[in-house]
Formats: C-alpha cells, structure tokens, sequence
C-alpha cells in the first residue's frame, strides 16, 4: 500500500520540479503514509514529531520503505539547498 503512494508521488515528478509543489506532495505523501503505519511504528512517532527528513529517512529504510527513504533525502536535500 505505501509502496503505491510512493509510485503515485513520482508519476507526478514533472510537477515536482518546484520546490514548493515538491515540499507539498512530500507533506501530503506523509500525511498519507503515517494513516497506514502503526503507533509503534518508529517512522510513525517520527512523523508525529515531526522530525528532520533525514531521521525519518532512516526510519523508513529501517521499516523496509526504502522507496520512502530515498523521497525523504530528496526532500532533505531541498531544504538545504533553500538555506545555502
């Protein structure tokens, strides 16, 4: 199931070309994902936290969401080209 939000997020990919589109679908992506996981889940009390994309890019390659991971660190990537 999130392995199909995951496809879904990157057929949009020419939209995504924006930061501010890209920084939007990857909040709603999490929105998405986080109604599947389980309280106990570590990458579900990262998102509740809402921790950096980095610590929740570890959770999820930890869960096995490695597709998540790499829009994760995509989206960490982003914001540290936003502040350099």
């Amino acid at each position: 199931m999130i392995q199909e939000l995951v496809s879904d997020f990157w057929l949009n990919g020419k939209d995504l070309k924006e930061e501010g589109t890209f920084r939007a679908a990857l909040n709603l992506l999490l929105k998405e994902v986080r109604t599947m996981l389980d309280s106990s889940s570590q990458l579900a009390k990262s998102i509740d936290r809402g921790d950096s994309h980095k610590v929740m890019a570890k959770f999820a390659t930890e869960e096995g969401y490695g597709d998540l991971a790499e829009i994760l660190q995509v989206g960490e990537d982003e914001k540290e080209k936003t502040i350099m």
